[in-house]
């Protein structure tokens, strides 16, 4: 018998009857894997023995070049593409304000009747000019606060009538945000449809969220107070001052002509109409019609006594 490999075939041992050897003990292979038949494990670079990151393509290396350079182009194109509709530097933007600018501005929104000049200013290469350094410009960061904010302020309500549960914020939210997307794809087609300029997406959004403020003003009141009374004038005040930002805010443009100024004011007036329904039918039920927020449930009267039953 040699001392390199087993013969495949042995003689059959005293008594018993032929029969193939058993395979001498596997050697651990590359990556802890049992080697074939005894032999050494294979030690080149990895993708030589078909085990590394792109054993799926047989080792081939070529192959997988080829493929990394093909998802590489794939994702730059995409990149491309949604460059075209989401622009990175134009949203940060809206996103840069200061503490003085989120006071004037939330003051601007509540009370917008105090305000003055309404024309929105531009930097010099003719974009729009940052939020902290208008006041008249829009921003996000207001409306991505206020929207966290009436999700906090909801659950208080419905806490306040023992109506609570986590589910429910859960579905406040996603429905709110569902509506918002609804609402801003509509402003947009209708603004396509007009074809009025200066329209962009960004801007669509911020000024279909400014309705948030009113909102979580409303709310509150109608909490802290216990009285539909009042939350019904704060939600007028509210709606009132809204359409006059909105309108102010969205006509007071320069270049627009006295035809492209009357379809902006249409296109206003209808976006105001859909934003006072919904600030409403979304909020009013927060409020215990019967006048004050709903008390939680009373506990059943106890039990009458034997000897008040013998009386």
């Amino acid at each position: 018998m040699s001392d390199g490999y087993t013969s495949s075939y042995s003689m059959p041992p005293p008594g018993g009857a032929p029969g193939f050897a058993a395979a001498p003990p596997q050697q651990p292979g590359f990556g802890g894997q049992p080697g074939s038949y005894g032999q050494p494990a294979p030690t080149g670079p990895p993708g030589a023995g078909g085990n590394d990151a792109f054993g799926f393509m047989g080792g081939n290396e070529a192959v997988a070049g080829a493929a990394l350079r093909f998802g590489g182009e794939k994702l730059e194109e995409y990149s491309k593409n949604v460059a075209g509709y989401v622009n990175p530097g134009q949203l940060r933007t809206y996103f840069k304000v200061d503490t003085a600018y989120v006071a004037k501005k939330l003051k601007l929104v509540l009370f917008p009747f105090l305000h003055s000049n309404w024309i929105r200013g531009n930097s010099s290469d003719g974009q729009m000019r940052p939020p902290r350094s208008d006041v008249n410009s829009p921003d996000l960061y207001i409306p991505a606060m206020s929207f966290v904010t009436l999700i906090l302020v909801v659950g208080l309500a419905l806490g306040v009538q023992d109506r609570f549960s986590p589910e429910k914020l859960g579905v406040v939210a996603s429905g709110s945000l569902g509506w918002l997307a609804f609402e801003v794809v509509a402003y947009y087609a209708a603004a396509y449809v007009l074809s009025l300029p200066g329209m962009s997406i960004w801007e669509l959004t911020a000024f279909a969220s400014y309705k948030n403020v009113g909102m979580i003003v409303a709310v509150l009141g109608g909490v802290v107070t216990s009285s539909t009374l009042v939350y019904h004038v704060i939600l007028l005040e509210a709606v009132a001052a809204l359409a006059f930002f909105l309108l102010r805010s969205m006509t007071s443009v320069d270049g627009l002509n006295e035809a492209l100024q009357a379809r902006v004011r249409t296109f206003v007036i209808a976006m105001i109409g859909v934003q006072a329904l919904y600030m409403y039918f979304s909020t009013y039920s927060l409020v215990n019609s019967a006048g004050s927020m709903a008390a939680p449930p009373s506990l059943p009267p106890p039990p009458l006594a034997d000897e008040d039953l013998e009386m």
